[in-house]
């Protein structure tokens, strides 16, 4: 017991152990908790995914799709957007696909596309926002141009931005909403060839 009220002493003593023991705490609960809900619902949901028109965006959108969630992808590549549309209605016609193209970089092309998303969706709002598109130049920092440079934070980081504070204010007012960043576990890491996108990435951690 002596022992014990030591260790308890020693804690209390130290502000720097009591916030870790107090968040070891809260996670636990939380971890808890979140084991015991029930799986949310994803039926009839809006999702709108950046750069799903191939790679990871692509393969997270056939995986909602299973879960009864609308589509609408944002791409640069408006035809690799449209061929997964096109993918979607014959995996199953009865979910709502849009493609919609978008230099996400650019504020005004986002507010754009924002326009006319919210037009196909005839007023409906988006429910999940996930900001998935991302590029790599796979430079040096010596050979990267400025445009190398000002694309890759423009796709990788600014984006989220531009998206969030477009999406963010009507999911707040609904008090519905959930936003996704993908993000890159070499934003907490260094890369030869990666300076830019490791930078792009931290900047999204």
């Amino acid at each position: 017991m002596f022992e014990i009220e030591k260790i308890l002493h020693h804690i209390i003593e130290n502000p720097q152990i009591c916030i870790a023991f107090s968040l070891s705490g809260l996670l636990f609960l939380y971890l808890l908790l979140g084991f015991n809900r029930k799986p949310k619902s994803l039926i009839g949901e809006n999702v709108l995914i950046t750069g799903g028109g191939m790679g990871i965006g692509r393969e997270m959108v056939l995986q909602l799709i299973q879960h009864g969630c609308n589509i609408i992808i944002w791409d640069i590549n408006i035809n690799k957007a449209n061929e997964v549309v096109h993918e979607i209605k014959e995996l199953n016609p009865h979910i709502h696909a849009y493609a919609v193209q978008c230099d996400v970089s650019s504020f005004d092309a986002v507010k754009t596309a924002a326009t006319s998303t919210r037009e196909l969706l005839k007023g409906a709002s988006i429910d999940i926002l996930i900001n998935n598109a991302g590029i790599v130049s796979g430079k040096s920092i010596i050979n990267l141009t400025e445009h190398d440079i000002n694309r890759t934070m423009g796709v990788n980081y600014f984006a989220q931005c531009w998206l969030v504070k477009e999406f963010l204010p009507e999911m707040i007012e609904r008090k519905h909403g959930h936003i996704v960043n993908i993000s890159s576990v070499m934003g907490l890491l260094g890369a030869s060839n990666l300076t830019d996108y490791c930078s792009s990435k931290f900047a999204s951690v």
